[in-house]
């Protein structure tokens, strides 16, 4: 994923239709190749811009997930590489990201859920 991109989607830079778009291809091959059995799928994070993931991120994230922009696998794979890739602003943020980021370890991804995490983060 391009740094930049994500970075500019979190902050509001870029129109998280826009964003859906760009990365819908990168999230559905990577979604293809976990898929099968006993197999692992990288996330490749490639850009110089630097990331420090703020509850707002994981907000604007939620949002976009709860207007129907981002899709579950959009939703895990991105947190699955804000948790893995960069810094967080707190331990509250590092746990967050670890819930929506699999839902193989934790309960499946609904607009139940992100309403839990949007009361969390405030």
């Amino acid at each position: 994923m391009n740094v930049k991109r994500l970075r500019n989607f979190l902050t509001g830079d870029l129109d998280p239709k826009e964003f859906a778009s760009a990365i819908h291809d990168e999230v559905q091959d990577h979604v293809e190749n976990i898929s099968k059995l006993g197999a692992s799928a990288p996330i490749y994070i490639y850009g110089d811009a630097s990331l420090n993931i703020k509850h707002a991120h994981i907000g604007r994230m939620c949002d976009a997930y709860a207007h129907e922009i981002l899709t579950t696998q959009q939703v895990e794979y991105i947190a699955d590489l804000m948790y893995e890739g960069f810094r967080v602003d707190d331990e509250q943020v590092e746990a967050l990201l670890f819930e929506l980021s699999d839902e193989d370890l934790n309960a499946p991804l609904t607009p139940r859920c992100i309403l839990e995490v949007k009361k969390q983060i405030g």
